[in-house]
């Protein structure tokens, strides 16, 4: 079974893949291609046809995942924050005038503001990432911190959940060591309201 031949024969499959992830996500289709490209040729060496006998399936299967995982990644929360703006007016001749925004609207700022402005689902997000390798009495005091309307005091929870207020300080403090800005980004962004 030669590469070349397995990859031209499947290109078309690859493409059909690529065109319709790209369809409901917005992610340019050549990013999926690439992407789906380099998939097939990583598992085409882990094909085993003594195992598997069918390969378009497992290939079917393989490229599909890989598609589902470049859709759901960082990428995409790029290609959703893009505003496209129209072309334009155009005169009689056929040239294209300038566009007419506010005299004080700032490009550079609402380029600035879209990327670093974070909603209430990154701030989920957030929580959830740092919460997730942490004990069960972390989990408790972050969801007793989050149902409370007004901001709760370590004392305030320590009562409701029973336990010291320097416990929940501590925790607190520890959990804020799993926070990288370099993973999530900088922390005044999430704390902006």
């Amino acid at each position: 079974m030669k590469f070349e031949e397995k990859f031209n024969s499947f290109y078309p499959t690859l493409v059909a893949i690529s065109k319709r992830y790209s369809a409901g996500t917005g992610i340019p289709v050549e990013e999926f291609i690439s992407s789906l490209s380099e998939e097939f040729f990583k598992k085409f060496n882990n094909f085993n046809p003594d195992k598997k006998d069918n390969f378009t399936a497992y290939m079917r299967v393989i490229l599909t995942q890989r598609a589902t995982r470049v859709a759901n990644r960082q990428e995409r929360k790029f290609y959703d924050s893009i505003m496209y703006i129209e072309d334009g007016k155009k005169d009689k001749d056929g040239k294209t005038q300038e566009l007419d925004f506010p005299s004080e609207w700032d490009l550079e700022e609402h380029v600035i503001s879209l990327q670093t402005k974070k909603t209430d689902a990154d701030k989920r997000e957030l929580i959830n990432a740092l919460i997730e390798k942490s004990d069960s009495v972390t989990k408790l005091i972050v969801n007793e911190y989050l149902k409370s309307s007004d901001a709760p005091s370590p004392t305030g929870i320590g009562r409701k959940l029973g336990i010291h207020h320097q416990t929940v300080i501590r925790k607190l403090k520890y959990l804020s060591r799993n926070f990288s800005e370099r993973e999530f980004g900088e922390i005044d962004d999430f704390l902006v309201v």
